[in-house]
């Protein structure tokens, strides 16, 4: 059983604004005996435990965390059942479950969490009001996140539609859950023009990156049939070449497919693929930054690049075209060429 008494008297002493000469002063000890306490290193001799927690008016069980470790335990079987139920989707069940857990265990965050995810359509004003608390007591992420996740559900479902939508546009983007939730609480147009913009997009790298980890279980044509169908998913989803993030792709997935040309011996058609490279490079700086794209994806909103080496007149590819035509025209390795550090530095 792994103790929190350091933890603890660190966080006590904190609490009452004392230093730790002050509070190795209060108790009769030295000074680096209360810094060895706090850091783990050693435990205060059991004769002063007492002494120690009337100091700081609490039970020597709650100074060693010991009823803390004793609750965490007891919670993580609730929480076994409540995934069970969960897993079932008897929302009824799962809240009654962490109900009478929260009756117990009247402050645990982790039970209110999960009757605010479980509550939010069932009963939005319960979710609202032990999420608000949550929010102002708990320090844990983890928790933190998935509360302010739910409550965007919860005030949807109270008919505080803007509240919610508000709230979810300030979520972070950790697990995509901002995208998931605007996803679900916009509505029309709105709704629609989200989507494009931002959801699909995303699938695009997803595919790129699954298709990474797919390619050392095929053989070297198989590959190339698969980096052909990225380009043909890009072409699709975003039906012109004016889009800044479309050339952006396109342009290394071609690197891409160079390398693997070149690791089978295929020079002539890796120098194919770093040409269209070059012209992807050539259509992505064609375009001032945050123009406005008429592809589907990207015509309801301004997208922004950062600037290679903090210049406001270089455009992110425009280094990585020179670098390129450099390369081919000194006839240089291409195994050097498609290693350049230009390729991983954008």
């Amino acid at each position: 059983m792994k103790l929190k008494i350091a933890e603890n008297i660190r966080k006590l002493r904190h609490d009452l604004n004392l230093s730790q000469e002050q509070l190795a002063e209060r108790l009769g000890v030295r000074f680096q005996a209360v810094s060895k306490w706090e850091r783990g290193e050693t435990y205060p001799d059991i004769e002063l435990l007492p002494s120690i927690a009337s100091f700081f008016g609490i039970s020597v069980d709650d100074l060693l965390g010991t009823n803390e470790i004793e609750e965490n335990i007891a919670v993580e079987k609730i929480v076994e059942t409540l995934r069970m139920y969960d897993f079932q989707k008897d929302y009824l069940k799962l809240i009654e479950v962490a109900e009478k857990g929260l009756t117990q265990f009247p402050n645990n965050h982790l039970l209110m969490a999960w009757i605010v995810y479980s509550s939010s359509k069932i009963n939005p004003k319960r979710s609202i009001e032990l999420g608000e608390y949550v929010i102002s007591n708990c320090k844990k992420p983890n928790i933190l996140n998935w509360v302010n996740t739910e409550l965007c559900y919860a005030y949807f479902y109270n008919g505080e539609k803007e509240k919610a939508i508000t709230m979810a546009k300030s979520l972070p983007l950790k697990a995509q859950s901002r995208n998931d939730v605007l996803r679900d609480l916009l509505e029309g147009s709105e709704q629609a023009k989200y989507i494009l913009s931002s959801i699909i997009a995303k699938q695009v790298n997803d595919f790129q990156c699954s298709i990474q980890k797919l390619l050392p279980h095929y053989t070297y044509q198989e590959q190339l049939v698969l980096m052909e169908k990225c380009i043909e998913l890009i072409d699709v989803l975003f039906e012109s070449d004016d889009d800044l993030a479309s050339m952006k792709q396109k342009a290394d997935i071609y690197i891409e497919t160079a390398k693997l040309n070149v690791k089978n011996n295929e020079n002539d058609k890796a120098m194919e693929c770093l040409q269209k490279a070059i012209e992807c490079t050539e259509k992505h700086d064609k375009y001032p930054y945050g123009t406005h794209s008429t592809s589907i994806l990207r015509s309801c909103k301004k997208y922004y690049y950062e600037v290679v080496n903090s210049s406001p007149t270089v455009h992110p590819y425009q280094k990585l075209k020179e670098t390129l035509l450099e390369r081919i025209k000194s006839d240089d390795d291409f195994a050097v060429l498609i290693c350049s550090p230009a390729f991983h530095e954008l």
